[in-house]
């Protein structure tokens, strides 16, 4: 197997007993019997090797899909990858998450046919409620609905 995908593993595996933050280049390189410059070879940090792991996942809006069925294929990553989530929420590397919701919700918004900057304003705001639902264990339909009333225009997200 390729070393990239070893020290990806090895992360998703520590993750389930240590936070974010107990996790160092140090401890993966040790847990691999690897020298560090291996570690350094393929990512630049374990900020790197997380952007690495979610954009290997590769999940992206269906543009025969409605906007809240999309919003389900969110649901189904969040739940699919729980325990790197919940790791990463209130860590360090929270924004990470953030970003890649927000690429998410950005690219669902375009391809729903809304300009490019009306897109991104929203796109922002809709990702914190999605996180916030998600920190609190409420991320569904119903209870996105309610928060997304008077923010969104029904015609931005309904076609």
């Amino acid at each position: 197997m390729k070393t990239d995908l070893l020290i990806q593993q090895e992360f998703l595996k520590l993750i389930e007993t240590e936070s974010v933050e107990n996790i160092s280049v140090n401890l993966i390189c040790n847990n691999l019997n690897i020298k560090r410059q291996t570690f350094y070879y393929h990512y630049q940090s374990v900020y790197d090797l997380i952007y690495s792991i979610f954009y290997s996942i590769k999940i992206s809006p269906e543009e025969n899909k409605s906007f809240y069925e999309n919003i389900g294929v969110l649901q189904g990553f969040f739940k699919k990858f729980e325990v790197l989530i919940k790791a990463i929420l209130d860590s360090f590397a929270e924004n990470i998450l953030s970003e890649v919701v927000n690429s998410y919700i950005h690219l669902l918004l375009l391809k729903m046919g809304n300009k490019t900057n009306v897109a991104r304003f929203y796109s922002y705001g809709i990702t914190e409620i999605i996180i916030s639902l998600y920190k609190k264990g409420e991320l569904n339909k119903e209870k996105l609905s309610e928060e997304l009333k008077g923010i969104l225009k029904e015609d931005l997200i309904i076609k």
